[in-house]
């Protein structure tokens, strides 16, 4: 299985009594089958009804121990021995409820950033407990089934177990915005774990709780800092963590590009230890960020890489299909194919050092601010134009795709999740929009990739640093708009590179002291971003990433030679027959979000369906990887009928 992560786990309990059938949801044929997803290893039996499979090797994974205990971590942490040794024991200790974890164990848990997750035991016939960091970026699932019950870092894994069928209304939403919201995936009655979470597996049940609380009340207005104190806090952090890394990881990779987030990164680098940093940047004809990241690497002295896109084009259809397919699996069927897809090829010729990223820095600057007014407080009406003109516009599926009748019901769902959750905050407008960016947009979709990324190599992300997000948490929106807090820790971080335009075209040291003209020019820039975003949506037409409109050429050149890995679809009542015919005889072109959507349906009704679980039944064990114990029919507990 070429999409295996490195790290990964899957646990099933069961009750007493009477088990599931063979291939039925839980039973052995499913269960082997799902755990051949994830790793050639056999399970340990962990007696209470508990087995577990676990693909990985140390430092991620210390046990099993001789009395059975273990624990395991699930993403590549940037310290794994000293917080391997710090929670080995901590979480799960013999106590009347196993969710009630120690404050030590809550502590630990709370300052690791994301994306981080833990599975552990403390020995035979002990539950097995699982947590994830504290904004839930590293994605684990459970399944609550009939007499058994399942954890696992996979929902495909678990579909696969539980038989489950599509979640049509998560599907819906995911097809408009692009990722999933809150706890849903893309298969009924599987559950993302959410943020701070933790749950318990014994005895065929699981049990849900949070170890703190991951969105604590943001500052009253009384109680915010100077904005200069402000970006002087965040310039602080943010050196602190970045001399940490350089210093721990010598060998990392900082991802420049033309924005401000990735520029901020390298400012909070100590001056000295920028000279002979591997940067990279992904470069593709027509935009700024090659150019920029070359003259940011001049003027640092980054020993810097440009990684064109364009040999992307020179795919064979099959191998593009192959790409997408593979990514399509790493990602649970949850993102889109295609824009991985150009990632996972992407890191392929990049390595796997720890790599500095990014990711988060946008809670600290108004994601969702551009043309939107201070109101005070959100509502169904600014949701529901805010979904319109902004969250449905790049990522949306064609509505031709999925019909007269299944397109406009899904606009209405996920326009109509979008309000819910957006007034259920109580806040005033804008800021209920950072908390949609924060608690939705960052763990959906960027934590998405970063759940597959962070298993094989470290990520080093200090703008998820759990203090970080509470500093712009602390931010005012007024502060925010226009990136205007960030550009002022750009300035007190390095002068220079403040003064150096963004691809936008804004200048950095400009936005954060705004003249007169510097606002006219920033009100220039919004307007072209406005009057773009208006384009959009009349014309229904996303914004593709670098290398996808290639790639997804490519997946329709192999659909078209190969008619019949499509036959199936029309059946799942999420695609449209005449829609895909026109695909398939040439007279229609699918854009690179469509072509992902039909991508994840086809791996999610492959790696589920009955054909599949009847032909892993018949194969041979397989050979026995970090884990032994023997096969699931050699060493099954009396009580757990499989």
């Amino acid at each position: 299985m070429a999409a295996r992560l490195p790290l990964a786990f899957l646990a099933i309990s069961y009750g007493a009594g009477t088990g599931p059938a063979p291939d039925g949801p839980g039973g052995e044929s499913r269960v082997r089958a799902a755990a051949a997803m994830l790793t050639d290893g056999s399970p340990r039996v962990l007696g209470s009804g508990n087995w577990v499979w676990l693909h990985g090797a140390e430092p991620c994974i210390v046990g099993p121990r001789p009395d059975g205990s273990f624990t395991a971590m699930l993403s590549r942490s940037p310290c794994p021995p000293a917080l391997m040794s710090r929670l080995s024991g901590l979480l799960g200790k013999r106590q009347q409820d196993p969710l009630s974890i120690s404050p030590a164990a809550a502590g630990i848990l709370s300052g690791i950033t994301p994306p981080f997750a833990v599975a552990s035991c403390v020995g035979q016939d002990q539950p097995v407990i699982a947590a994830t960091d504290l904004m839930g970026c590293r994605h684990l699932y459970w399944h609550q089934g009939n007499g058994w019950a399942a954890v696992s870092t996979s929902a495909l894994a678990l579909a696969c177990c539980a038989a489950a069928e599509p979640d049509v209304r998560a599907i819906a939403v995911r097809a408009m915005l692009g990722f999933h919201l809150g706890t849903t995936s893309p298969f009924a009655g599987i559950q993302k774990l959410g943020p701070a979470g933790i749950c318990s597996l014994t005895r065929g049940r699981v049990h849900i709780a949070n170890y703190a609380d991951p969105w604590p009340e943001p500052a009253r207005p009384g109680s915010v800092a100077a904005p200069a104190d402000l970006a002087r806090r965040i310039a602080g952090l943010l050196q602190s963590c970045a001399a940490r890394t350089v210093h721990e990881f010598p060998d990392a990779v900082i991802e420049l590009s033309g924005g401000l987030d990735s520029r901020i990164q390298l400012a909070a680098i100590p001056p000295a230890r920028r000279t002979g940093l591997h940067g990279i940047t992904l470069d593709v004809a027509g935009t700024n960020d090659g150019s920029i990241a070359r003259r940011l690497a001049s003027l640092t002295g980054l020993d810097h890489r440009v990684l064109s896109v364009a040999p992307l084009a020179d795919l064979t259809p099959a191998r593009a299909w192959a790409l997408v397919r593979q990514s399509a699996v790493r990602d649970d069927c949850s993102g889109n194919p295609v824009a991985h897809g150009v990632l996972d090829w992407a890191e392929e010729r990049l390595g796997t050092q720890p790599r500095i990223s990014g990711a988060g820095g946008e809670a600290a600057r108004g994601f969702y601010y551009t043309s939107q007014r201070q109101h005070p407080q959100a509502s169904d009406r600014l949701a529901g134009r805010l979904a319109r003109w902004r969250l449905m516009t790049n990522e949306a599926v064609d509505a031709g795709c999925l019909g007269a009748d299944l397109a406009p019901w899904a606009r209405g769902v996920a326009t109509s999740e979008v309000g819910r959750i957006l007034t259920g905050y109580q806040r005033d407008w804008l800021t209920s929009t950072d908390e949609f960016y924060a608690r939705e947009r960052v763990v959906r979709w960027a934590g998405l990739r970063l759940s597959a990324s962070s298993t094989e190599r470290t990520v080093l992300s200090s703008m998820l640093h759990p203090d970080y997000m509470a500093l712009a948490w602390a931010c005012p929106p007024s502060l925010k708009r226009n990136s205007r807090l960030m550009a002022m820790v750009l300035s007190v971080l390095d002068a220079d590179l403040a003064a150096i335009p963004l691809d936008s075209g804004d200048v950095p040291a400009r936005l954060a002291a705004p003249t007169a003209l510097d606002r006219a020019r920033s009100c220039s820039v919004t307007g072209r971003k406005f009057v773009h975003k208006i384009h959009q949506r009349l014309a229904s037409a996303g914004q593709p990433g670098v290398g996808q409109c290639a790639l997804s050429s490519l997946v329709i050149e192999h659909w078209r030679s190969e008619p019949q890995l499509l036959s199936g679809l029309p059946a799942t009542g999420l695609v449209d027959d005449g829609w895909l015919s026109r695909v398939l005889d040439g007279s229609c072109q699918a854009d690179p979000a469509t072509v992902g959507y039909v991508a994840n349906l086809l791996v999610m009704t492959g790696k589920t369906a009955a054909g599949h679980i009847r032909g892993r039944q018949a194969e041979p064990d397989s050979g026995r990887g970090a884990w032994s114990g023997g096969s699931p029919s050699a060493a099954r507990p009396a009580d757990v009928p499989l």
